[in-house]
């Protein structure tokens, strides 16, 4: 739990520091979308991710040169960084949660969580019944 907090906490850090706009945002959030691992299924599909990346790409150069940013390279750059520092979390976090359910720590937390509101919850009636 500790390591998928603080890698949270590190990634939404750069995302404060990096702070894209809402067209960077969305840009990040299709290419996403279309990433090549995604598309590994079916030829077809992988041509239509290509090509709606491509679309992505020109429309994120038109918004640049719109705002009057010709040299966005490093800006880009940034972006890129942290898009896959989003996807690396998500992998690490799939693999952990992968590991709790073969440790079958899902149902001793489950557990832990209800003995912890049962007692709460008889904390409670105690105290207002007095």
């Amino acid at each position: 739990r500790k390591t998928i907090v603080r890698g949270l906490q590190a990634t939404r850090r750069n995302f404060v520091r990096i702070a894209p706009t809402d067209t960077e945002f969305a840009a990040l959030f299709g290419l996403a979308l279309w990433s090549d691992e995604i598309m590994t299924v079916n030829e077809n599909l992988l041509r239509i991710a290509t090509r709606n990346r491509a679309a992505i790409m020109k429309e994120l150069h038109v918004y640049y040169t719109q705002q009057g940013q010709f040299d966005y390279a490093e800006r880009l750059g940034d972006l890129f960084c942290l898009l896959v520092n989003y996807q690396s979390n998500s992998l690490k976090n799939r693999e952990d949660l992968q590991l709790c359910r073969l440790m079958n720590l899902f149902n001793v937390f489950h557990m832990q969580e209800r003995s912890r509101s049962n007692s709460t919850e008889a904390a409670s009636t105690s105290r207002s019944c007095s």
